[in-house]
């Protein structure tokens, strides 16, 4: 299942998106992967495996994972703007949970 919001926020503000319907009681949200899609750009993985990668490198400090593995972001920026993609991967299949489209102004 597919869940998709559509989020627009101030440059400078922080949001948490939603990871929806996430399997409960992961053990440091080890089986989601978080990916980042800019505008006319390909994706990054910003989060897998319970940790944040080299692609969040710089941002970590206003990243976090919360207990229900939505991402919460600090401290918006402009550059921000575009497509997060919540994967659950359970069994060594992927299945995407949730699409957060971002919209960031001045």
């Amino acid at each position: 299942a597919r869940h998709q919001s559509f989020i627009t926020i101030k440059a400078g503000d922080g949001e948490t998106l939603s990871c929806e319907n996430a399997i409960q009681g992961q053990i440091n949200c080890d089986s989601i992967e978080w990916t980042f899609t800019g505008p006319g750009s390909t994706a990054e993985v910003w989060f897998i495996h319970g940790n944040f990668t080299q692609a969040a490198k710089g941002k970590t400090d206003r990243l976090s994972i919360t207990a229900d593995c939505s991402l919460n972001m600090k401290t918006i920026t402009v550059e921000e703007a575009g497509e997060y993609t919540c994967r659950q991967i359970y069994l060594d299949q992927q299945y995407t949970v949730s699409n957060v489209y971002l919209s960031v102004v001045n």
